[in-house]
Protein backbone atom coordinates (compact mmCIF):
# COMPACT_ATOMS: atom_id res chain seq x y z
CA UNK A 1 0.00 0.00 0.00
CA UNK A 2 2.64 2.33 1.29
CA UNK A 3 4.84 1.85 -2.17
CA UNK A 4 1.26 2.86 -4.35
CA UNK A 5 0.74 6.17 -1.97
CA UNK A 6 4.35 6.51 -2.86
CA UNK A 7 4.10 5.85 -6.81
CA UNK A 8 0.82 8.23 -6.94
CA UNK A 9 2.36 10.85 -4.96
CA UNK A 10 5.29 10.61 -7.43
CA UNK A 11 2.87 10.95 -10.36
CA UNK A 12 0.61 13.82 -9.32
CA UNK A 13 4.48 15.80 -8.43
CA UNK A 14 5.27 15.34 -11.65
CA UNK A 15 2.03 16.49 -13.43
CA UNK A 16 1.98 19.38 -11.17
CA UNK A 17 6.32 20.42 -12.24
CA UNK A 18 6.29 23.27 -14.80
CA UNK A 19 8.62 21.68 -18.03
CA UNK A 20 12.16 21.61 -17.96
CA UNK A 21 12.17 24.96 -21.12
CA UNK A 22 15.70 23.21 -22.64
CA UNK A 23 13.21 20.68 -23.49
CA UNK A 24 11.32 22.70 -25.70
CA UNK A 25 11.22 23.56 -29.17
CA UNK A 26 13.19 26.31 -30.42
CA UNK A 27 9.97 28.29 -31.65
CA UNK A 28 8.47 28.29 -28.18
CA UNK A 29 11.15 28.99 -26.17
CA UNK A 30 12.29 31.96 -28.55
CA UNK A 31 8.55 32.79 -28.55
CA UNK A 32 8.84 35.13 -25.78
CA UNK A 33 12.26 36.40 -26.73
CA UNK A 34 11.38 39.18 -29.38
CA UNK A 35 9.21 40.84 -26.24
CA UNK A 36 11.45 40.29 -23.54
CA UNK A 37 14.09 41.89 -25.39
CA UNK A 38 11.94 45.03 -26.66
CA UNK A 39 11.08 45.32 -22.68
CA UNK A 40 14.80 45.54 -22.23
CA UNK A 41 15.50 48.03 -25.09
CA UNK A 42 12.54 49.95 -23.67
CA UNK A 43 13.34 50.26 -20.19
CA UNK A 44 16.79 51.87 -21.52
CA UNK A 45 15.06 54.42 -23.67
CA UNK A 46 15.42 52.87 -27.06
CA UNK A 47 13.44 51.77 -30.11
CA UNK A 48 12.59 47.98 -30.26
CA UNK A 49 13.85 45.80 -33.07
CA UNK A 50 12.61 43.56 -35.39
CA UNK A 51 13.17 39.77 -36.28
CA UNK A 52 15.30 39.10 -39.18
CA UNK A 53 15.34 35.13 -40.65
CA UNK A 54 18.82 35.89 -41.93
CA UNK A 55 20.48 36.78 -38.40
CA UNK A 56 18.28 33.73 -37.11
CA UNK A 57 19.80 31.68 -39.31
CA UNK A 58 23.46 33.16 -38.47
CA UNK A 59 22.63 32.52 -34.47
CA UNK A 60 21.32 29.26 -34.70
CA UNK A 61 23.87 27.75 -37.35
CA UNK A 62 26.35 29.18 -34.37
CA UNK A 63 24.49 28.08 -31.28
CA UNK A 64 24.27 24.34 -32.75
CA UNK A 65 28.09 24.44 -34.38
CA UNK A 66 29.32 25.06 -30.55
CA UNK A 67 26.78 22.43 -28.85
CA UNK A 68 28.12 20.22 -31.81
CA UNK A 69 31.71 20.32 -30.96
CA UNK A 70 31.60 21.73 -27.28
CA UNK A 71 32.99 24.87 -27.63
CA UNK A 72 32.58 28.23 -26.68
CA UNK A 73 33.50 31.29 -28.65
CA UNK A 74 32.67 34.28 -30.98
CA UNK A 75 34.38 32.45 -33.99
CA UNK A 76 33.33 29.64 -35.65
CA UNK A 77 35.21 26.31 -35.17
CA UNK A 78 35.97 26.91 -38.61
CA UNK A 79 37.62 30.01 -38.20
CA UNK A 80 34.35 32.51 -39.48
CA UNK A 81 34.06 35.53 -37.81
CA UNK A 82 30.32 36.69 -36.94
CA UNK A 83 30.86 39.44 -39.42
CA UNK A 84 31.55 36.71 -42.24
CA UNK A 85 28.44 34.54 -41.08
CA UNK A 86 26.50 37.55 -41.42
CA UNK A 87 27.76 38.66 -44.55
CA UNK A 88 27.29 34.56 -46.20
CA UNK A 89 23.86 34.71 -45.03
CA UNK A 90 23.40 38.38 -47.14
CA UNK A 91 22.42 40.71 -44.61
CA UNK A 92 23.46 44.42 -45.23
CA UNK A 93 25.04 45.23 -42.36
CA UNK A 94 26.39 48.55 -40.80
CA UNK A 95 27.01 47.18 -36.96
CA UNK A 96 26.73 44.45 -35.82
CA UNK A 97 27.67 42.32 -32.18
CA UNK A 98 26.91 38.76 -31.21
CA UNK A 99 26.06 37.48 -27.19
CA UNK A 100 26.75 33.79 -26.36
CA UNK A 101 25.50 32.39 -23.06
CA UNK A 102 25.10 29.10 -21.84
CA UNK A 103 23.46 27.26 -19.55
CA UNK A 104 20.67 29.47 -19.11
CA UNK A 105 17.40 27.46 -19.11
CA UNK A 106 14.72 30.16 -20.09
CA UNK A 107 14.68 33.22 -22.49
CA UNK A 108 13.82 35.42 -19.67
CA UNK A 109 17.71 34.04 -17.70
CA UNK A 110 19.30 34.77 -20.48
CA UNK A 111 18.18 37.83 -20.75
CA UNK A 112 18.60 38.45 -17.25
CA UNK A 113 22.32 37.48 -17.49
CA UNK A 114 22.87 39.61 -20.17
CA UNK A 115 21.47 42.41 -18.92
CA UNK A 116 24.02 42.13 -15.61
CA UNK A 117 27.04 42.07 -18.20
CA UNK A 118 28.17 45.66 -19.18
CA UNK A 119 29.41 44.23 -23.05
CA UNK A 120 26.12 42.00 -23.44
CA UNK A 121 23.54 45.18 -22.06
CA UNK A 122 25.59 47.75 -24.74
CA UNK A 123 24.90 45.34 -27.43
CA UNK A 124 21.64 44.99 -26.13
CA UNK A 125 20.77 48.93 -26.22
CA UNK A 126 22.22 49.71 -29.14
CA UNK A 127 20.12 52.60 -30.06
CA UNK A 128 21.19 52.20 -33.78
CA UNK A 129 20.53 48.17 -33.91
CA UNK A 130 17.19 47.43 -35.79
CA UNK A 131 17.53 43.61 -36.81
CA UNK A 132 18.16 40.74 -34.32
CA UNK A 133 18.43 36.90 -34.62
CA UNK A 134 17.89 34.29 -31.61
CA UNK A 135 19.60 30.94 -31.63
CA UNK A 136 19.26 28.27 -28.60
CA UNK A 137 20.74 24.76 -28.80
CA UNK A 138 19.39 22.83 -26.46
CA UNK A 139 21.85 20.09 -26.18
CA UNK A 140 24.07 22.40 -23.27
CA UNK A 141 21.58 25.34 -23.90
CA UNK A 142 23.87 27.65 -25.73
CA UNK A 143 22.06 30.89 -26.44
CA UNK A 144 23.22 33.45 -29.20
CA UNK A 145 22.07 36.79 -29.84
CA UNK A 146 23.07 38.58 -33.00
CA UNK A 147 21.75 41.91 -33.40
CA UNK A 148 22.58 44.15 -35.96
CA UNK A 149 21.66 47.63 -37.55
CA UNK A 150 20.91 47.38 -41.38
CA UNK A 151 23.40 48.73 -43.93
CA UNK A 152 23.63 51.96 -43.40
Amino acid sequence: MRKILVLALLAVLAACSPPNRSDLPLGTVSRSFPELLNSARAVSGVRGVMEDDRLTRVAQKHADDMAKTGYFSHQSSDGRTLRDRVDAEGFPVCWVAENIAKGQISPKEVIDDWMMSSGHRRNIVWPNASHFGLGHAKDGNYWVLVMAERGC
